[in-house]
C-alpha cells in the first residue's frame, strides 16, 4: 500500500488486517499490523533584497526610492500547510500576494511546494542617515488539524545604503532674480528656467495642503508673487490672510501662521525662492545641518531654534519643516526662518563653492593635503621586518605642486627598502620623496620597509614638508604632530617566552596560526598525546578556507581563505568574548562550502602548553596574545591593547560598525574621542594596513568608509587609536549581496 498525502495530513495510523478463510474448522484467521504516522510541519523563509535606484539611479539612496525583496517559503515538511503568511514589521514595507505554483491556491503549501512573494519599501531620509536597512521576515502556516501557525521560520536581510555625495558647488539666485522675468542663468532668462520646471504639473506648495495652503502653478504666479519685475504688494506683509491676486494661483486655502495670527511677507517669498533653487540645484535637497556645519560653519549660522532639529536634518525636510510653521501645524520661529531661508539663498548666488572664503566669494585658493600612516606590525620580533605605509591625498580644491614627503625613521629600526615613487632619496635614517603634482582629491600610497633591531619602543614620523599652495589647515615642514599633513607609528618589539607562552599570561584571547600545507604526520607539539586530534580527508591547497571555532558553544573565531605560509588570526574578540574557550576546532576546506580537506583540535586556554612553534597539522602557531597585555611571538598588525567585539570595554571609546557584513562601505560612530588625533584604520586577517581615516571630535557620525577594491572577503579589523588609548574590533566584509538566515 503507497500512503498518500492524505493518510500523512490526517496523520492517524495506518491499520491494515489481512484474514485467512478456510472450510476446515476452527473457521476464518485474521491478524493486523499498524504503520505509525510522524507528521513533521516545518516552512523555510529566505528573504533577499535589491536596492532599485529608481528616481536618480546614480547608485546612491534618494527619499522614495525604493528597495525590492524577494519572499520564498517552501514546505520542507511532510504536511500540507494551509493559511500560509508572511509578514514583516518594517513600517511601510508592502507585501504582494504569494504566487500559486502548486496550483491548490496561493496560501497551500503541500510538501515540497515553493512559492515566491515580493515586497517593496520606499527609502526615508531616516534610512539614509543610518546607512542600512534592517528588516525581518516572518512565514508561517497552519496544520491540517487546525493547529495556527504550526510551522514558521523568519530570515532577515540588510542593505546598505550609500547617501549622495555633496556637491563642490552651487548655484543660487534671491528672490528678486526669481521674480524678474527677465534674469538670466547660463544663457536662459529666469522666465524660460521657470517654464521648464513644468510648474501646472509640479507646483510650488506653500503651507500643508488640507490645513492651509497655496499651490503655484505657473511661472505668471512666481512672477507676480516675488519682488523684482512683479508687483510683490500683491503678497501683503503682516496680514493674517494671504490671497494672491490673479487668477495664475490656485488658493485652496489661506495660509495662516500661530506667530500671533500674522504672516510675513520675508519668509513666504524666501521658501519660494529657495524651493526654486533646488528646482534649479535638486542636490542642495540632500544637504545636511552637519553638512553645512563641517562645511561652512565658520562663516555660516543655522538659528538656534532650527538648529535643534539635529545634525541628519536635510534641507528637504527644512521646507517640511516650514510648511508646517506657516500651516500652524507646529510652532516655530518665522523670524528665523526668514534669516535661514535669505542667508541659503544669497549664500551660493550666482554660483560658489560650498566653502568658506572669508568675504571673497570665489573659490578658496589653495591645496589640502592630509597624511595618514600605519604600520603591518606592532608588535614585531626583534630581527623582523616592519611596513610602515603612507597615504597622501589632496582635498583641493586647487592642485598640489612640487609636493614632498619626508619619512624619519628612529634609531633602532634599518631602513631595508621603500616604495611608491621613484623619486626617492635616503639619507641617514630620512627617507625623502618628490611626488612632484598632486591633482584635487588624487591619492598615493608610500612604503618604508625598515628592521627591528632591538627591544624598545620605536616611533616613526612622516610630514610633508613641502607644497607651493598654501594649506588652510597646515604648515608643511613644521614638526606639528596635530596637524593632519603629519601623522607616526609606533613599534614595540614583543617580549620572547621562550618556552610555554601560558606561564606568564593569562587564558588567550588570541592566537597567531600559519596555515603550512601539511598533512597530520606533521604534528609535532607540547601538549599532552590526547589533548591533540586531527584527521585527514583529501589533499591539501595552496588556498584553502579556514574555519576556526570553540568546540561547544558554537563561537567562531576565524572564517576566511588563507595561503599557504600566511598567518591568520583566531580572535576571541570576533564571537564578542573576551578569551579563547578551553578547546578550538581548526577545519580546513577546499572553498567556501567545499570539501573538508583536515580538521584539527587542540587545548587554547592554558590547560595545556601553548608554544610558539607548536605544529598541530596543517597549522603552526606564530603568537598568542593575552588579555593583560602579555605578547608572546608575534600577533600581526594589531595592537595588544585590545576591546571586546563592540569595541565597548571599559576605557572612554565607544565603537559601533555598521552594516556588519560590510560589503562595500562600512559606517563607523565613535563616542568618547576628545582630540583631533584619533585614526581609524582598518586591517585584514593577516595584519595588513587596508585603509586609515584620520577624524577630528567635532566630526559628524557616522564616518562613512569606502573599503578598497582590492580588500577580500573574511575577516578584518577596525582599529581606532589616539594618544590615550587603543580600541579593535572585528567585521566580517562580504562583496556580494547577502541574505543573513535567523
Amino acid at each position: 500500500y503507497s500512503a498518500t498525502q492524505g493518510d500523512v495530513d490526517a496523520g492517524m495510523d495506518l491499520v491494515n488486517t489481512a484474514t485467512v478463510v478456510t472450510t476446515e474448522v476452527p473457521g476464518p484467521t485474521s491478524d493486523d499490523a499498524t504503520t505509525t504516522i510522524t507528521q513533521t510541519p516545518n516552512i523555510a523563509l529566505t528573504k533577499t533584497g535589491v536596492f532599485d535606484d529608481n528616481i536618480i539611479a546614480d547608485g546612491y539612496a534618494q527619499p522614495g526610492e525604493t528597495i525590492t525583496y524577494t519572499l520564498t517559503v517552501e514546505n520542507t515538511g511532510n504536511v500540507t500547510l494551509s493559511s500560509v503568511n508572511i509578514t514583516d514589521p518594517l513600517p511601510g514595507i508592502v507585501i504582494g500576494a504569494l504566487s500559486d505554483n502548486g496550483g491548490n491556491g496561493a496560501t497551500v503549501l503541500a510538501p515540497g511546494d515553493i512559492e515566491t512573494a515580493t515586497a517593496t519599501y520606499a527609502i526615508t531620509q531616516a534610512d539614509i542617515n543610518a546607512g542600512v536597512v534592517d528588516n525581518t521576515a516572518t512565514a508561517t502556516g497552519d496544520c491540517p488539524d487546525g493547529t495556527v501557525d504550526c510551522a514558521s521560520d523568519i530570515d532577515s536581510h540588510s542593505e546598505p545604503l550609500f547617501a549622495p555625495p555633496i556637491e563642490e558647488e552651487f548655484c543660487t539666485y534671491t528672490k528678486g532674480f526669481w521674480g524678474n522675468a527677465n534674469g538670466k542663468h547660463e544663457g536662459q532668462t529666469t522666465k524660460q528656467i521657470l517654464d521648464g520646471f513644468d510648474l501646472a504639473n509640479n507646483p510650488v506648495v506653500i503651507g500643508v495642503p488640507g490645513v492651509a495652503s497655496i499651490t503655484i502653478k505657473s511661472t505668471d504666479c512666481i512672477l507676480a508673487l516675488l519682488p523684482g519685475g512683479g508687483p510683490s504688494k500683491k503678497l501683503k506683509a503682516n496680514q493674517n490672510v494671504m490671497v494672491p491676486m490673479g487668477n495664475s494661483c490656485d488658493v485652496s486655502q489661506s495660509v495662516q501662521v500661530n506667530n500671533n495670527g500674522t504672516i510675513k511677507n520675508g519668509v513666504v517669498t524666501q521658501l519660494i525662492a529657495f524651493i526654486l533653487n533646488t528646482r534649479l540645484e535638486p542636490g542642495l535637497l540632500s544637504v545636511t545641518f552637519g553638512d553645512i556645519e563641517d562645511r561652512i560653519g565658520n562663516c555660516f549660522n543655522i538659528p538656534n531654534s532650527i538648529a535643534a532639529l539635529g545634525d541628519h536634518t536635510t534641507l528637504a525636510e527644512l521646507i517640511t519643516y516650514a510648511n508646517q510653521v506657516l500651516s500652524g501645524q507646529v510652532n516655530g520661529s518665522l523670524n528665523d526662518l526668514n534669516t535661514l531661508f535669505t542667508d541659503l539663498n544669497e549664500f551660493f548666488d550666482e554660483c560658489r563653492p560650498f566653502s568658506c572664503s572669508g568675504d571673497n566669494p570665489g573659490p578658496m585658493a589653495g591645496a589640502n593635503l592630509e597624511l595618514t600612516k600605519g604600520v603591518d606590525n606592532e608588535s614585531p620580533n626583534v630581527g623582523d621586518q616592519v611596513t610602515f605605509s603612507i597615504r597622501v591625498i589632496n582635498y583641493g580644491p586647487d592642485q598640489a605642486t612640487n609636493v614632498v614627503v619626508e619619512d624619519r625613521l628612529p634609531s633602532g629600526l634599518s631602513y631595508v627598502d621603500d616604495s611608491g615613487n621613484s623619486s626617492t632619496t635616503y639619507n641617514g635614517g630620512i627617507i625623502t620623496w618628490n611626488i612632484g603634482t598632486m591633482d584635487n582629491q588624487e591619492e598615493i600610497w608610500l612604503d618604508v620597509i625598515a628592521t627591528v633591531n632591538g627591544q624598545g619602543s620605536y616611533t616613526n614620523v612622516a610630514e610633508v614638508i613641502h607644497s607651493d599652495q598654501p594649506d588652510p589647515n597646515s604648515t608643511p615642514d613644521n614638526n606639528v604632530i596635530s596637524e593632519d599633513d603629519q601623522d607616526d607609528a609606533t613599534v614595540i618589539p614583543a617580549t620572547q617566552s621562550g618556552g610555554d607562552c601560558c606561564e606568564d599570561g593569562d587564558k588567550p584571547r588570541r592566537l597567531a596560526l600559519r596555515y603550512t600545507a601539511e598533512n597530520c604526520s606533521a604534528t609535532d607539539h607540547s601538549q599532552s598525546s590526547g589533548s591533540v586530534k586531527c584527521s585527514n580527508s583529501g589533499a591539501l591547497q595552496n588556498e584553502v578556507y579556514i574555519v576556526a571555532r570553540d568546540d561547544k558553544k558554537g563561537y567562531t573565531w576565524f572564517t576566511g581563505y588563507v595561503t599557504v605560509n600566511s598567518t591568520f588570526i583566531a580572535d576571541a574578540a570576533a564571537a564578542g568574548q573576551s578569551k579563547l574557550r578551553p578547546k578550538t576546532l581548526v577545519y580546513i576546506y577546499a572553498s567556501e562550502g567545499g570539501q573538508l580537506l583536515q580538521a584539527i583540535e587542540f587545548h587554547t586556554s592554558c590547560s595545556q602548553p601553548l608554544v610558539i612553534g607548536d605544529q598541530f597539522g596543517a597549522i603552526e602557531l606564530v603568537g598568542v596574545d593575552h588579555p593583560n597585555g602579555y605578547v608572546c611571538g608575534t600577533i600581526a598588525g594589531l595592537s595588544s591593547i585590545h576591546a571586546d567585539a563592540s569595541g565597548n570595554d571599559d576605557g572612554s571609546i565607544k565603537i559601533l560598525a555598521y552594516p556588519n557584513p560590510a560589503s562595500n562601505f562600512v559606517n563607523i560612530e565613535l563616542q568618547g574621542i576628545e582630540d583631533d588625533k584619533t585614526t581609524i584604520e582598518v586591517f585584514d586577517a593577516l595584519g595588513r594596513l587596508m585603509l586609515t581615516r584620520k577624524v577630528a571630535a567635532l566630526d559628524e557620525m557616522p564616518i562613512q568608509l569606502k573599503l578598497p577594491d582590492v580588500i577580500n572577503d573574511g575577516m578584518h579589523y577596525v582599529r581606532v587609536k589616539n594618544d590615550r588609548e587603543i580600541k579593535t574590533i572585528p567585521i566580517i566584509v562580504r562583496k556580494t549581496i547577502f541574505s543573513t538566515k535567523q
